[in-house]
């Protein structure tokens, strides 16, 4: 009893993996990007808000002001930045040498740029709600963030995510 195998049907099912591998790749960088957004989209809505908040407050000594920036920066983006650091560790493994090694490192820049630049918003919020509290407690009208600062590292954030958005379009083109 022999067996037959159609070679058809073996390379038919070598290009049915690949693209089922690539569709896969393709909604890994999809939620890459939607969560680059979504960060970035959370810090422009702390922006609004401390900006609002602070000119609400402007002239009230306040503790009320410190304690909100703690808790809405501190809690509010955690979910897709933890989500974007295993992301940035673990690609190699996920992209299994399936990706154009230069669309990766492209790819992996503008993740790294964005963690990077959320690090550096985030430290500034902290000054703020550090000033904040300093200005409650000794009277220091002095505030080191400008709030032009903040708007240009959202804005930062912000082309960083539109970045990873049109790599993961490009790479969904391609499959």
């Amino acid at each position: 009893m022999s067996i037959s195998i159609s070679i058809d049907r073996i390379i038919q099912s070598f290009f049915d993996n690949k693209k089922i591998q690539k569709e896969q790749i393709a909604n890994y960088l999809d939620a890459v990007a939607m969560d680059s957004e979504l960060l970035a989209e959370c810090w422009q809505k702390r922006l609004a808000e401390e900006t609002n908040k602070k000119s609400q407050n402007s002239g009230s000594n306040t503790l009320e002001f410190d304690t909100y920036l703690k808790k809405n920066v501190s809690t509010s983006n955690v979910i897709f930045v933890s989500r974007l650091k295993h992301t940035y560790t673990d690609a190699t493994i996920a992209f299994r040498g399936n990706l154009d090694k230069q669309f990766q490192e492209l790819f992996m820049g503008h993740l790294a740029e964005l963690l990077l630049q959320r690090n550096k918003i985030k430290e500034e919020f902290d000054a703020v709600a550090h000033a904040a509290n300093t200005f409650y407690l000794i009277g220091q009208i002095d505030n080191p963030v400008k709030v032009n600062s903040l708007e240009d590292l959202v804005g930062v954030l912000h082309d960083e995510a539109a970045a990873l958005k049109v790599l993961a379009r490009r790479y969904r083109v391609t499959i």
